[in-house]
């Protein structure tokens, strides 16, 4: 099984490729938004 959407807020490249390599693996798509950014409502909220 895997997500439709995996949202990070405020990580940013904190992780070591192997974890992003983790993520992308069990989602198709992958949002890395700032943490101020305006978009996260609308990322969280898209129908």
């Amino acid at each position: 099984m895997k997500f439709n959407k995996i949202l990070t807020i405020g990580i940013g490249t904190r992780l070591d490729s192997e974890y992003w390599d983790k993520l992308d693996a069990v989602a198709d798509k992958r949002v890395d938004l700032a943490r101020d950014s305006s978009d996260v409502n609308k990322e969280i909220y898209v129908k």
